[in-house]
C-alpha cells in the first residue's frame, strides 16, 4: 500500500483502483475454481467458447476459458476477444455481437474463428466492475432474451464468488497488516519509551483529566531538581515550576481547544530558585485508552543569557562614543560601529571593505604588524593617527586585545578621538616650557644672591643666619631641580631634547655618581657590583642624569632598608646596569604606568614622597633615544630593580642619536 493511503481492501475499492490505473486485483481465487463456471456458460448456452476475465491494472485479464487454446496461436483473433472484453469493462452494460464479421479489428483474418460474441460485466454488490464474463461462437447467431439472462445469473454467482474470496483475501490481508502493526506499535513504544529516558529535552506525561504527572524523564530530574518519585502523582503548579502561571493557563486553553502549543517561550522555577527559560510544545495522546499531555520542554537559558549580552554589548558599541573595530589578523575590518562610520567618513559598506591599513596614516603603517601581534597576546595600549576618507587625519588612543568570535582569531579594537587632548596637551606644554623658562631667570638671581649673602655672613661669622641660608640654598636647588625636569620635559615634547654622542667610560660615570650621592645618603650604603670592560657611545651628562634619578629614587623610596646595590654587566651587543633597592615596591597594575610623564602611584603612602612624576618618564626618553631600554621588576614590600640597556654599536657623533 503506497504511502500515505488509507487500507481500503473492499472489492469495491480494487474495482475503482483498477479503473484508474491504480494496484492489481489480486485475485485469491484459483483458475481451476473459476473454470467450472465457464464450463456452465459453455454447456448451458451451447457454445465452444467462453472466458472469466478479471479487471487488472493493464486491463481485464483471462483468469479461466474453455476453448481458447485452440486459437491462442491466432493472434488477430485474441486480440479481438481482448477487444470485445475492454468494450464491455468500458461500457459497464452487456456486449451482444450477433455477427462480429464486419468488425474491422477481424477482418484480416482469412478465416475467423469468433463469429458470435456476447458478454455481460461482473459487478460487485456495490456496482463497481470486476471483471467480464464471455461466450464467443464459430459461426453467426442471434441472442436471446433467455441468452442474455441466463448470462446475467451465470455473472451474478461468479462476481459473488469473487466478492467472497476478495472478502477472505482482505480480511487475511487485514489480518497480517493488524499483526505487523502490533509489532511496529510493539516496536514503536520500545523506541518512544528509550528516546523518553535518554533525551536531553525535558519531557513529561501528564493526566489530561487532573493535570497530574505520569511520566517524566531523567533531564526533568536533573534541570528541576526533583526526582521521579518526587514528582509523580503530583501537579506541576503543585511543585510550583511555572513562573508564571497565566503561561500555564494560556497553554491548556489551547489543549481544550484542540491545538497543540508548539515552541511557546515560557520561564519556569526549578527546585533551587533558579530559573529557567525554554520553549513549550505540548500535545494531546491517548494512553491506554485515556487521554494525556505530551509536554517536551528545550532549556535556551545560556541562549537567552548570550543574546541577552548580546543585544547589551550591541546596544553599547552602537551608542558608544568610542570606535569600535573588529579586525581579523590580516588587517581586514570584519565589523564597525555607528562611531567609526561617523568618524571616517564612509558608508558601512565601504568601510566593511577595507583594511586597518587603509585607516593608518601613511607614516605609521610600518607599525601595524609588530601592534597587531602584541594586541593578539597580551593586549596593547597605545596612541597612532588615523585618516579619514577626505584625506584629513586625526590622532587616537587604541585600546586592542585578540578574541576568538565565531570559530576565528580577531581584534577588538576601542579607538578614542584625543584631537581635544591633544591640543589640551600642547597648551599645557607650552604653558609649562613658558613657565619654566620664566622661573629660570629669578631662581639663577635667588642663587647668586644666596651665594653673596653667604660671603656676608661668613665675614660676619653669623653661623645662625648661615643655617637659614643652607636651608633657602636647598630649596632653590629643589626648585631649580624641578624646573630643569619641566624644561626637558617640554624638550622631549617638542622633540628638541639635545644629546651629544662621544665614547666614555660608563663604570667610571657610575663610580662618580655614586661617590658624589652617597654622603647625602647616610642611612644608606650604595654597593657596586660587575664591571664594564669597554667605554659606551652616548651623551654623559644625559646617562648620568638617569643614574643618578635610579639612584635618588632607590634611597627615597626605601626608608626601611639600608642598602641599594648597582649592578653592571657587560655583554657581546651590549650594557647593562640595574639599580636595585629593598623598599617598598610597586604594585603590579603600575608597574605599566610608571614611566608616564606625571604619573605618581596612587596610595596614602607613595604620596608622602615629594615629586612631579617626570624622573623617570625624562629617565626613559634619554634611554630610548640611546637605543637601549629602561624597564623595572618590583614586588610591594620587597623593593625594586630598575634597569637599563644600551647597545655597544653606535657611532660617537651627535648625528647617531635622534
Amino acid at each position: 500500500m503506497p504511502s500515505g493511503e488509507t487500507a481500503n481492501s473492499s472489492p469495491a475499492h480494487h474495482a475503482a483502483r483498477a479503473a484508474d490505473g491504480g494496484d492489481v486485483l489480486e485475485s485469491i481465487t484459483p483458475a481451476g475454481t473459476l473454470d467450472r463456471w465457464t464450463d456452465r456458460a459453455s454447456r448451458l448456452l451451447h457454445v465452444p467458447m467462453a472466458c472469466i476475465s478479471v479487471i487488472e491494472t493493464s486491463g481485464a485479464v483471462i483468469q479461466s476459458g474453455v476453448g481458447l487454446v485452440e486459437i491462442a496461436s491466432e493472434t488477430g483473433l485474441v486480440s479481438s476477444f481482448h477487444l470485445f472484453i475492454n468494450r464491455v469493462v468500458a461500457q459497464g452494460q452487456p456486449v451482444l455481437l450477433s455477427d462480429t464479421r464486419p468488425d474491422s479489428s477481424i477482418a484480416a483474418s482469412p478465416e475467423p474463428r469468433m463469429a458470435a460474441y456476447a458478454g455481460v460485466p461482473l459487478l460487485a454488490t456495490q456496482g463497481d466492475r470486476l471483471g467480464v464474463l464471455s461466450v464467443a461462437d464459430h459461426q453467426p447467431r442471434a441472442w436471446t432474451a433467455d441468452d442474455l439472462a441466463l448470462l446475467q445469473d451465470l455473472a451474478a454467482s461468479i462476481s459473488a464468488h469473487l466478492e467472497r474470496q476478495t472478502l477472505m483475501g482482505a480480511l487475511q490481508a487485514a489480518q497480517q497488516e493488524t499483526e505487523a502493526a502490533r509489532h511496529a506499535l510493539k516496536r514503536s513504544e520500545t523506541r518512544f519509551a528509550k528516546t523518553f529516558s535518554l533525551s536531553p529535552l525535558i519531557l513529561t506525561i501528564t493526566s489530561a483529566a487532573d493535570g497530574r504527572l505520569i511520566d517524566v524523564n531523567a533531564t526533568f530530574e536533573r534541570l528541576t531538581g526533583y526526582t521521579r518519585e518526587e514528582a509523580l502523582g503530583r501537579t506541576p503548579v503543585e511543585l510550583d515550576l511555572w513562573l508564571n502561571p497565566v503561561d500555564r493557563e494560556q497553554g491548556l486553553q489551547a489543549l481544550r481547544n484542540n491545538q497543540s502549543i508548539s515552541n511557546v517561550e515560557a520561564e519556569f522555577r526549578m527546585r533551587n530558585g533558579q530559573v529557567m527559560t525554554a520553549l513549550c510544545s505540548a500535545e494531546v495522546i491517548e494512553i491506554d485508552g485515556q487521554p494525556c499531555v505530551l509536554t517536551v520542554l528545550n532549556d535556551i537559558s545560556e541562549r537567552k543569557r548570550a543574546e541577552d549580552i548580546l543585544q547589551r554589548y550591541q546596544l553599547l558599541s552602537e551608542r558608544a562614543r568610542d570606535i569600535v573595530l573588529f579586525v581579523r589578523r590580516d588587517g581586514h575590518i570584519i565589523e564597525a560601529n555607528q562611531a567609526a562610520i561617523e568618524a571616517y567618513g564612509y558608508d558601512r559598506d565601504t568601510l566593511l571593505s577595507l583594511s586597518i591599513y587603509d585607516l593608518r596614516a601613511p607614516v605609521t603603517s610600518v607599525e601595524i604588524e609588530a601592534q597587531m601581534a602584541r594586541a593578539d597576546g597580551s593586549g596593547i595600549l597605545f596612541e597612532t593617527v588615523h585618516r579619514r576618507r577626505d584625506g584629513s587625519t586625526f590622532p587616537v588612543e587604541v585600546s586592542s586585545i585578540g578574541a576568538d568570535m565565531g570559530g576565528e582569531r580577531v581584534l577588538l579594537s576601542i579607538l578614542r578621538d584625543i584631537t581635544d587632548r591633544k591640543r589640551l596637551e600642547r597648551q599645557k606644554d607650552e604653558f609649562i616650557a613658558v613657565a619654566s623658562h620664566e622661573l629660570k631667570t629669578p631662581l639663577t638671581s635667588a642663587k647668586v644672591f644666596a651665594q653673596l649673602l653667604r660671603k656676608r655672613l661668613n665675614r660676619l661669622q653669623d653661623e645662625p643666619a648661615g643655617r637659614y641660608l643652607d636651608k633657602t640654598e636647598q630649596q632653590i636647588d629643589k626648585l631649580t631641580e624641578l624646573v630643569n625636569d619641566l624644561l626637558d620635559v617640554s624638550r622631549i615634547e617638542a622633540g628638541r631634547l639635545e644629546l651629544q654622542a662621544q665614547a666614555f667610560s660608563l663604570v667610571d660615570c657610575v663610580h662618580q655618581i655614586v661617590a658624589d650621592i652617597q654622603p647625602t645618603a647616610d642611612a644608606h650604603g650604595i654597593v657596586i657590583e660587575g664591571d664594564l670592560a669597554t667605554p659606551v657611545v652616548g651623551d654623559q651628562d644625559r646617562i648620568g642624569q638617569v643614574i643618578l634619578n635610579l639612584l635618588t629614587n632607590a634611597v627615597k623610596y626605601s626608608p626601611g632598608a639600608d642598602t641599594v646595590i648597582v649592578r653592571l654587566e657587560d655583554t657581546p651587543d651590549q650594557v647593562i646596569v640595574s639599580v636595585q633597592d629593598f623598599g617598598i615596591g610597586i604594585p603590579p597594575s603600575d608597574q605599566a604606568k610608571i614611566f608616564d610623564r606625571f604619573f605618581r602611584v596612587d596610595g596614602t603612602r607613595e604620596r608622602t614622597y615629594p615629586g612631579l612624576g617626570l624622573g623617570l618618564y625624562i629617565s626613559s626618553e634619554i634611554i630610548r633615544r640611546h637605543g637601549g631600554q629602561l624597564w623595572v621588576i618590583s614586588e610591594p614590600g620587597r623593593g625594586s630593580t630598575f634597569t637599563f640597556s644600551l647597545p655597544k654599536h653606535l657611532a660617537a657623533t651627535p648625528s647617531s642619536l635622534p
